[in-house]
């Protein structure tokens, strides 16, 4: 699996995980993953979309600290440096 299907499939599982589904999925990006609602694929969307800038920040923060977290663990893999 690439990275694009692995993108795709984290949002499908994101998405059909939620409690309710949702009716819209803005998708920064040109490819759509398969969801049960409508979706808006926003080209540049962290950039535009400010909920869009939101769930990006909040991914990025999540990822950091976890590189942390797996840095404290496994400090030979230099997970710090990847945040």
């Amino acid at each position: 699996m690439n990275i694009l299907q692995a993108s795709l499939l984290a949002m499908r599982r994101a998405v059909l995980a939620l409690p309710q589904a949702p009716e819209l999925a803005r998708v920064d990006g040109n490819r759509a993953p398969v969801l049960p609602c409508r979706i808006e694929l926003i080209v540049g969307g962290d950039a535009i979309d400010p909920a869009i800038s939101a769930a990006s920040i909040l991914a990025k923060t999540t990822r950091d600290t976890e590189m942390m977290r797996l840095h404290a663990l496994h400090p030979q893999y230099g997970f710090d440096r990847h945040k």
